[in-house]
């Protein structure tokens, strides 16, 4: 009987021991498993955070942005040249020439653009970029205007080169997370517009020894380019924010074009030579109609901050301000004295000059 009450005590108290134990593991892992499930949570209450949050103030996945941006900008060209100064040579066989270059200065610019999205994470943008802007320059000296005849030589030069470039931009581009502070949006698209560059150069004559106070008898020697283009573009906007508690950030931009162009290019000049004898002279060349194929490269390097604008987080504004370029490759042939024939004309050869446009870009975004 002892026997019996003893095996039943110890069977009841190993049930028991039994029933604490999985009591005990089932209270640690309901713990372990509701604080992996908040652990989870967090994370993805986390990352939902800083998507919605990178993803408005990038101004890549918004329903619809505007930008305005104001540009600083210059065009340059070689292309358009002047002429040639003499001062330093000391006779006719002995010339020292000094090739006159422009001083390409800046002047004020603008582009604007709407964006939205139409579906999914895709994105379009569609920009409208407007630089107009004439330089200016004048030179004294023993100078040799581009296009006069060999013993044409002139005391002052006044010279200009205008551009009108009117492109537009169209994207389609679709952003990318890498990690919880960097963007990339790759985009393909189409760009097109129309681009102008005048080159005018006027020169005034030795009439007598000293140089008379007042121009007279002008040389002048004009060149111009007109061309519409179109084609595809491709490439990718970048922006890395600084933390994620304020919308700083580094942005970059590279793209590049193939363009096809429509071209039409004129050279001319006119003068009165009075010594020893007057003799009027002048020449044209025109060509219209020419098929060219243009390659272009933009880029951009800047800071932007951007926040949101009420409580609700649905409006957002972006500041951005930066350095941008843009390239064109052998944008125009230009015209390169070579040969030398007494009382003509200079005689000329094509060289394909590229077109440089670069400045300042302060921009402003509003996206709702």
């Amino acid at each position: 009987m002892k026997k019996l009450i003893t095996i039943c005590f110890l069977l009841i108290g190993c049930v028991s021991l039994s029933a604490m134990q999985q009591t005990t593991l089932d209270k640690h892992g309901k713990t372990n498993y509701q604080n992996h499930e908040e652990r989870l949570k967090k994370v993805e209450d986390h990352l939902q955070l800083d998507n919605r949050y990178y993803d408005h103030l990038s101004s890549y996945n918004v329903n619809m942005y505007f930008v305005a941006e104001f540009l600083y900008w210059s065009g340059e060209n070689e292309g358009f040249g002047i002429g040639y100064d003499l001062s330093e040579s000391i006779d006719d066989n002995d010339q020292r020439i000094k090739v006159l270059k422009r001083d390409f200065d800046y002047g004020p610019a603008f582009r604007v653009g709407v964006g939205f999205k139409p579906c999914l994470d895709w994105n379009i943008y569609l920009s409208y970029t407007r630089f107009h802007h004439t330089s200016k320059e004048k030179y004294t000296g023993d100078l040799k205007p581009l296009g006069v005849a060999i013993n044409e030589q002139v005391y002052r030069i006044d010279s200009s080169f205008k551009i009108k470039y009117d492109i537009l931009d169209l994207e389609f581009g679709r952003p990318f997370h890498v990690g919880q502070t960097f963007t990339i949006r790759p985009h393909i698209g189409l760009r097109g517009g129309w681009i102008k560059q005048v080159g005018n150069n006027v020169g005034y004559e030795h009439l007598a020894t000293p140089v008379p106070p007042e121009p007279t008898t002008p040389v002048y020697f004009d060149n111009s380019e007109k061309a519409w283009v179109l084609g595809t573009r491709a490439g990718f906007d970048i922006e890395l924010f600084f933390s994620e508690n304020y919308g700083f950030s580094l942005y970059g931009a590279l793209s590049g074009a193939i363009m096809y162009a429509n071209v039409d290019t004129l050279y001319q000049g006119r003068s009165t030579n009075t010594a020893p004898l007057p003799v009027y002279y002048s020449f044209l060349m025109k060509e219209n109609n020419k098929d060219e194929l243009f390659v272009t490269l933009q880029s951009s390097l800047g800071l932007s901050w951007g926040d949101f604008l009420t409580e609700s987080e649905d409006v957002a504004l972006c500041i951005r301000a930066g350095w941008e370029f843009n390239y064109w490759w052998d944008q125009y042939a230009s015209l390169e004295q070579f040969a030398i024939q007494a009382d003509r004309p200079l005689s000329f050869q094509e060289l394909n000059e590229g077109l440089l446009i670069q400045g300042l870009t302060v921009s402003a975004r509003l996206d709702f």
